[in-house]
């Protein structure tokens, strides 16, 4: 399922409801009449599955990536499972070096980027339906970002802490490659992926004046609202690919 967020393009023609290859899925395009980050989240008609693997348009992912998610949650069904994570402290902040959330264990995570994770249907439903979540979806569009932050919270809140999977073996990713944008993950798009950006033609919200301070305001809210202390417990366990796993390389598929 892809959602269409542009209000004001039409979705191109020959997009919409076709399969993308012979061999595989229809993908069913809807046109969203609002665009929200919220959108992501809404538990469509259409899914009859008991999870949603969520991912952003600028991240790729080759099948093996998604069959790893999927075995992984299987383990925690009712938690966020996901390839980037991120370590929020008690004031909402989070480091802004890359490093930190994709390579490896230190210094731990609490929060699964919604913009590649898998999670329960049900936890959907719960976000978007339910009344007591409705201030949650209003500060998520009001910020208009965010997202990631109200979902782990109220994964968190109903008892689940979130899982993060790595590549075999991260530490063998070159440091050096950060500072150049290049390497395993950033071409998968999980980090760093201001090519893919310029690309789509889409903006780094996060680096918005003044952003950083609202997103903070809006991490203590919804702690509030959801009756969870700040001091989120910082995980240190990762799932690692077993060794003949390949997450990183992309299959080359026939026009």
């Amino acid at each position: 399922m892809l959602l269409w967020n542009n209000e004001e393009d039409v979705i191109p023609e020959g997009l919409s409801n076709q399969t993308l290859r012979a061999d595989g899925p229809m993908v069913n395009v809807l046109k969203m009449p609002k665009n929200s980050m919220n959108n992501r989240f809404i538990p469509w008609r259409e899914l009859r599955t008991a999870a949603v693997y969520i991912v952003d348009l600028d991240i790729r992912l080759p099948g093996v990536a998604y069959e790893f998610a999927f075995d992984n949650w299987l383990n925690k069904q009712d938690s966020l499972v996901g390839y980037a994570y991120r370590k929020f402290a008690p004031d909402g902040t989070y480091p802004a070096f890359a490093r930190p959330r994709i390579f490896g264990p230190d210094p731990g995570y609490n929060m699964v980027l919604t913009g590649s994770a898998m999670m329960p249907t049900k936890l959907l439903r719960q976000y978007s339906c339910e009344v007591g979540t409705k201030g949650i979806r209003n500060m998520v569009d009001d910020l208009f970002n965010g997202d990631d932050i109200a979902m782990n919270l109220l994964a968190i809140h109903n008892g689940n802490l979130p899982v993060a999977l790595t590549r075999y073996q991260p530490e063998s990713e070159d440091p050096s490659l950060d500072a150049e944008k290049k390497g395993c993950l950033y071409n998968l798009g999980v980090n760093g992926r201001i090519a893919l950006r310029k690309k789509y033609s889409s903006k780094n919200i996060s680096t918005r004046p003044g952003h950083g301070d609202k997103r903070k305001t809006m991490y203590r809210r919804i702690c509030a609202h959801l009756a969870l202390d700040t001091e989120l417990p910082l995980l240190q366990s990762f799932v690692a690919a077993p060794a003949d796993v390949d997450l990183c390389t992309m299959p080359e598929y026939a026009s």
